[in-house]
């Protein structure tokens, strides 16, 4: 494991475990509440990104989101455009 190790990759990773086991309650028939994974993901989005990888990882985050609740069109082409611009 890399000594410097950012903020925002350690929240990442944190983020990402807690995303796999939720889904994986989800595929067994629990329903774990989203509260505190919703609480994960608004830190990770509000951490500073240390490069553009970050900010596309942030990107596609928000696409699924958008995308999940129904977005408006307009909103989810926009984030794609923002993230093939990156």
């Amino acid at each position: 494991m890399n000594e410097a190790t950012s903020l925002f990759d350690a929240r990442r990773r944190h983020y990402e475990a807690s995303s796999s086991a939720f889904m994986q309650a989800m595929n067994e028939g629990r329903y774990p509440s989203t509260d505190a994974l919703c609480k994960e993901q608004d830190a990770l989005i509000n951490t500073p990104a240390d490069s553009l990888a970050d900010v596309a990882y942030k990107l596609e985050i928000s696409i699924g989101e958008v995308d999940e609740v129904g977005g408006e069109d307009d909103s989810l082409a926009l984030l794609r455009r923002a993230l093939v611009a990156l």
